[in-house]
């Protein structure tokens, strides 16, 4: 399958019933080109989508209502690539018993890293497990493998169902190797990241579809003893296969598997049988040759090799044979096939079709024969060029001379069709006509074409200017320039456009146009004649957009032209003597009134200064007549007689004076008032608010310092605590600094002094220790009167002072501790002076010398392992907790009684003699049966006998022995006493021993083997056949044939059948496949069938049998239509004059394809491959039909509503029929494969079915 094309979008249509679920797998090579997928319900709806960058893509949805879903593939971003398909279905249904007992642990083995069941890591195992497609989906189990090895798995199940098994990597994130389509499915590690084993990686076992048990097998072994089979074709009847990393000594079965899987057939695989043998060596080479159907298709083989009946490689290699190609040229009225892999000397037929995918109509199509004169063949072909650019498909079939499709190719392309162009053209608007000129391109010969340009005005809505007659194009190829066409130039302005149109039959085919503007200005002053108000305009002078010089015009009327009127657009103003822009009529718009000064034109205050501060002698208050003048520029007119006068003239920073003490009252100036409305202060210099001035009003005590002005109590310290040296008393005059802020001021002869001056929290020591009174400030004396102690550190009621009054003798007693008269606590007392304290000391009495431990015990006081042992006569001093121990304190897991290096505990043989080997539970061989057959492993030769088997004296069972050396264990062997060195079969069978078919004669004697059962044979082996014309009687309808005669697969010769039972042997029967009931000649011939002129008509189509010139009378008046001038007029059959002009008749082509096989086009092809065509008889099914590659080789068990995939491979469906409708009649034909037709008058078609003897109408 394949998605060929960017726009292609492959469907896939799958009925589901109920509770039903579809799941969906491609695979394909991702760098290729990225496939996508999704599954859609019935409404177009989207129930699942997968896009990813992987090599697949799943989907998978359920339905609770019966209903169709659809699967969709496509590429990602237009990409193109080949891919596989499977789709199955499921009901999900059963119960889960829970828990369940997976690989005998006794639960559910889960589906993640953390839930999974551990496997041994022993070299074989076999573990059972259950598993539901919905309810418990899948089990995952995890494996220890050991350096240097490899892990296989196998996975056996029901065949009624689908189980898929998996290799995880140890992150339980990526899956490295996996088997999905087999039963039993087999994985194995080997060439993988993980081959060289040293980790532990997981296995997965999941449900696809059905549920039920299943056994696990899983094989650890060192990684060089997985065998590689590597498959090579050269060619399709050919492969060579190489064995590797064989085991000298080892017994292997292979099986080779071949696919044959034709175009146009059903595909086949077969297989060759099995083989045995001992490897001799480490690999080995096998070149194999067979047979397979000379046709185009695909052809593979499959190599398996198998060790004790367990499949351990296997490789394949599938080539496709080509037979035949096609491509079409640039132009799409040709192109050519290529044949290939052909036989020299053998006849072959190439059919060929080309139709437009668009209007699904057949554009040609016909038959090309050849005799092979080698292994390829070439041959250009022309056809009918096709008439629209749609897309079109050139497809091709070939036949051998048995009519069998052996090739076939399809190409899409897109015709190149002619084309018109307009070369070249002329637009002088002062010349008196124009030209165009017109080039056509890509013409052919097959239709008549013509040409026809047209002149249109684009400014007026397309009238038309100018035509050119509508000319008939000369049959010719290539590229035609055609004569000049001339036109009359218009004689408006205005934009044109020149469209030349080519037609095909008369049909519009395409075209071309080109515009332009043509402009008509007499003066050449760029204002077209029609808009010119000023027709004569001076040359090179500039317009307006009426064609208007301004020497032309005076826009204001005021007399003055534009070009010397100063103002052209003001009537009251025309001159400007200063040029300033201000008129010099006084009573005009905007008059100057400085007309003599360019820099002036205004006095709004009439004051004699100008407005324009720029200009001469500007007015500094243009709005106030009695200022004009501002020498220091404040803002304040320098007349003191006028408004707003300046106090201070020469100074810009002041102006006012409110107070008159001779200071500004801008603050922001020169000498500031800081006191505007006071006359006894002006100075502030500490800007405190308060006046310098002494003798003023509110002076300021400290003038200097910005942060005081006031002293109460006259002590030098200012009152505002926020300022410089606050008074901290400022009522008292004894008292002004309190550095701790505790109240208390700081000077000793002042009223309350403080004690402690730099300690906030104390301030008085009424027993002069200098520990201060207050006890909750700092170092407070705990005994404030008692000067010789001041401290209790622990608080027991004891000075610290040990030389004052009551000293505590042990100062750091733990608080709350009980003390005695000296102050000392238990925890501070050491009874038996082995240096652990009384409180913490576990052994009270230790005798004097002895070590003790933390909590002052001795050793002969301490059990540390608890059982009942003191540690001086423990010899076992580890002894686990809860251990029945001896008088020495040992315990069975401390001891070995046998000396076998294995622990009595776990010792299940504790009797073993000196210096035997033992196992991990410390049985030696002679103590242990390991396969449980009775025989100890000392005297088992064959160690690992399958439960249930029943063994010899050696221990071995039939399964582990080949009594007549043939390579086939006895227990599978039919045949025990095979000839030594004889090669065998499966069952250990030599040719001289079997007879595979039953037909009574042994295979060594059996020149026909896989004989039918049933079937009569003679001593060879083969099939009787008595008139020996090579089909055997069982199968000979016509057993008495003479000899030589050459027979059909009935047996019948030529003289002995009548194929289309006309009653006319097929030997002298000219017109095979006559249709049922027809009366024939004695050739065998219809008239259907026959042309009695010869001039290609049948002559039940003929209405001139016997007249090779003609063949058509529509109107039945006796004369042929060619030559009929009212064919469909029975009363008239002569042209008739008609004012001179002749009245042509077209006439009608009948095309009849005669070439052995018609084809009736039914579809078209959609974006994948093709439509639905004519339903088809059996036999027809069965040559068309196929089945790809994915459906042989990946072969799945699918549920009751398995799904038939779409195909790329040609199936019937490809294959159709075409005719041409001549006429209202109801025809019938036959076709080669011997399908009977017929179209009825309103053209629907029937077919019969030979098995029913009914019309079938066709599904279209």
């Amino acid at each position: 399958l394949s998605i060929h094309i960017s726009s292609d979008d492959d469907y896939f249509a799958v009925s589901l019933a109920a509770n039903e679920t579809v799941w969906a797998n491609i695979t394909f090579s991702h760098s290729l080109g990225d496939i996508d997928m999704e599954i859609e319900d019935s409404t177009s709806n989207q129930l699942d989508i997968s896009q990813s960058t992987s090599n697949d893509e799943a989907v998978s949805a359920s339905v609770t209502t019966a209903q169709t879903v659809y699967i969709h593939v496509y590429g990602w971003a237009s990409a193109t690539n080949t891919y596989a398909i499977t789709i199955q279905t499921s009901n999900s249904g059963g119960t889960i018993t829970n828990p369940n007992n997976d690989a005998n642990s006794g639960r559910d083995a889960g589906v993640n890293a953390s839930t999974a069941v551990n496997l041994s890591s022993q070299s074989y195992a076999s573990y059972t497990g259950w598993v539901h497609d919905s309810l418990d989906l899948a089990d995952a189990f995890r494996i220890s493998v050991p350096a240097n090895h490899e892990v296989t798995a196998r996975l056996s199940f029901a065949t009624t169902n689908d189980y898929d098994l998996y290799m995880i990597d140890p992150t339980f994130t990526w899956l490295f190797n996996s088997s999905i389509n087999n039963n039993p499915e087999v994985s194995s590690s080997n060439n993988t990241n993980f081959s060289a084993g040293g980790k532990t990686i997981f296995i997965g076992v999941e449900s696809f579809s059905g549920d039920g048990n299943y056994t696990l097998e899983v094989w650890t072994h060192p990684n060089s003893s997985v065998p590689q089979v590597t498959v090579t074709m050269p060619d399709k009847e050919s492969a060579n296969v190489q064995y590797t990393n064989l085991v000298v000594g080892t017994n292997y079965t292979l099986d080779y598997e071949i696919l044959d899987y034709p175009v146009a057939a059903n595909g086949t695989n077969w297989t060759s049988g099995m083989y045995y043998w001992v490897a001799n060596q480490s690999s080995i080479w096998n070149n194999i040759t067979f047979s397979t159907t000379n046709a185009e298709g695909y052809y593979g083989v499959i190599a398996r090799l198998y060790i004790n009946g367990t499949m351990v490689a296997v490789d394949y290699d599938i080539t496709f044979h080509e037979m035949l190609e096609s491509m079409v040229d640039y132009d799409g009225r040709s192109g050519n096939y290529s044949a290939s892999n052909l036989t020299s000397g053998e006849a072959y037929s190439v059919y060929w079709e080309v139709y437009d995918n668009v209007t699904n109509s057949t554009v040609d199509s016909g038959w090309s024969n050849f005799t092979a004169t080698g292994t390829s063949s070439q041959a250009a072909l022309n056809w009918i060029a096709p008439m629209t650019a749609d897309e079109h498909w050139f497809i091709a079939f070939l036949f051998n001379s048995s009519n069998d499709i052996i090739g076939y190719h399809e190409v899409d392309f897109y015709p190149t069709l002619p084309s018109v162009s307009i070369t070249g053209y002329t637009n002088d608007a002062n010349s008196t006509t124009n030209s165009v000129d017109v080039e056509v391109t890509d013409l052919h010969t097959d239709y008549q074409f013509s040409y026809q340009t047209t002149l249109f005005s684009q400014s007026t809505n397309g009238t038309q200017m100018a035509q050119s007659n509508m000319s008939v194009i000369p049959s010719t190829t290539g590229t035609w320039q055609a004569p000049t066409f001339n036109y009359n130039t218009p004689n408006a302005t205005g934009v044109y456009c020149l469209q030349t149109n080519l037609y095909q039959n008369n049909t519009l085919l395409d075209t071309d146009s080109v515009c332009f503007n043509i402009t008509l200005d007499a003066d050449g002053d760029g204002v077209i004649d029609e808009n010119d108000l000023c027709p004569n305009t001076p040359p090179g002078a500039s317009v307006d957009a009426d064609g208007c010089a301004d020497s032309q015009k005076d826009t204001d009327g005021d007399g003055v032209m534009d070009d010397i009127d100063a103002f052209p657009n003001d009537a009251t103003q025309w001159a400007d003597y200063d040029g300033d822009g201000y008129g010099d009529n006084a009573s005009g718009n905007n008059p100057d009134a400085f007309p003599a000064d360019a820099t002036q034109w205004s006095d709004a205050d009439g004051d004699g200064y100008g407005d324009n501060p720029a200009g001469n002698n500007p007015d500094a208050f243009p709005n106030d007549s009695t200022q004009w003048s501002d020498i220091d520029g404040d803002g304040y007119g320098d007349n003191p007689a006028g408004n707003n006068p300046d106090a201070f003239p020469n100074e810009s920073t002041q102006w006012a004076d409110t107070d008159g003490d001779g200071c500004g009252d801008n603050m922001g100036g020169n000498n500031p008032d800081f006191f505007p409305n006071d006359p006894t202060q002006c100075g502030d210099a500490d800007g405190d608010g308060y006046g310098d001035n002494a003798s003023g009003n509110n002076p300021d005590a400290f003038p200097a310092d910005g942060t005081q002005w006031s002293d109460v109590d006259g002590d030098g310290y200012g009152d505002n605590q926020q300022g410089n040296n606050p008074d901290a008393f400022p009522n008292d005059s004894t008292q002004w600094s309190d550095i701790d802020g505790d109240g208390y001021g700081d000077n000793q002869q002042g009223n309350n002094p403080d004690a402690f001056p730099a300690d906030a929290t104390q301030w008085s020591d009424a027993d002069g220790d200098g520990y201060g009174d207050n006890p909750t400030g700092d170092d407070p004396d705990a005994f404030t009167n008692d000067s010789t102690q001041w401290a209790d550190s622990d608080q027991d009621g004891y000075g610290d002072n040990a030389n004052g009054n009551d000293g505590d003798n042990c100062p750091n007693t733990p608080l709350g501790e009980v003390v005695d008269e000296s102050g000392c606590s238990q925890s501070q007392i050491d009874d038996d002076m082995d240096l652990v304290m009384n409180d913490v000391d576990a052994c009270p009495d230790t005798a004097a010398g002895q070590s003790v431990n933390a909590v002052g015990c001795a050793q002969n006081q301490l059990d540390d392992d608890g059982d009942m042992v003191n540690n001086t006569w423990d010899s076992c001093p580890g002894t686990p907790m809860g251990s029945e121990v001896d008088l020495a304190g040992c315990a069975d897991s401390q001891k070995d009684s046998d000396n076998d290096l294995v622990k009595d505990d776990v010792d299940q043989c504790p009797n073993t003699a000196p210096g035997s080997a033992v196992d991990g539970v410390g049985c030696a061989d002679e103590q242990k049966d390991t396969d449980n057959d009775s025989v100890l492993d000392s005297d088992d030769i064959c160690p690992y006998t399958p439960a249930g088997e029943i063994p010899d004296s050696n221990g071995c069972s039939g399964s582990q022995k080949d009594t007549d050396s043939d390579y086939v264990t006895d227990d599978i062997d039919q045949c025990s006493q095979t000839e030594a060195g004889a090669s065998v079969d499966a069952v250990g069978c030599s040719e001289a021993q079997r007879d595979s078919d039953g037909d009574g004669v042994k295979d060594i004697d059996d020149d026909c083997a896989n004989t039918p059962i049933g079937t009569e044979v003679g001593d060879d082996g083969c099939e009787v056949d008595e008139d020996d014309d090579g089909v055997p009687d069982s199968d000979d309808d016509c057993r008495q044939t003479n000899a030589g005669a050459v027979v059909d697969n009935r047996g019948c010769a030529d003289y002995q059948s009548d194929s289309d039972n006309d009653n006319v042997m097929n030997d002298i029967d000219d017109c095979a496949n006559t249709v049922a009931g027809t009366s024939v000649n004695t050739r065998g011939c219809a008239d259907y069938q026959r042309d009695s002129d010869g001039d290609g008509t049948f002559d039940d189509k003929d209405d001139f049998p016997e007249d090779p010139d003609f063949d058509t009378d529509t109107d039945g008046d006796g004369v042929d239509d060619s030559v009929d001038a009212y064919p469909k007029d029975a009363l008239r059959s002569s042209l008739e004059e008609s004012s001179g002009t002749l009245m042509f008749v077209s006439v009608g082509v009948i095309i009849a394809i005669t070439a052995g096989v018609l084809f009736f086009v039914l579809g078209r092809k959609d974006e994948d491959g093709v439509s639905a065509g004519a339903g088809l008889d059996a036999s027809s099914e069965a040559m068309f039909s196929g089945e790809s590659l994915e459906d042989m080789s990946m072969a799945t068990a699918v549920g009751a509503s398995a799904v038939q995939e779409s195909k790329e491979m040609l199936t019937e469906e490809d294959f159709a029929v075409e005719t041409q409708e001549t006429q209202s009649t109801s025809q019938q034909w036959q076709d080669e494969n011997g399908v009977h037709w017929t179209m009825n008058e309103d053209g629907s078609m029937l077919w019969y079915d030979n098995n029913t003897a009914e019309w079938i109408p066709l599904q279209q």
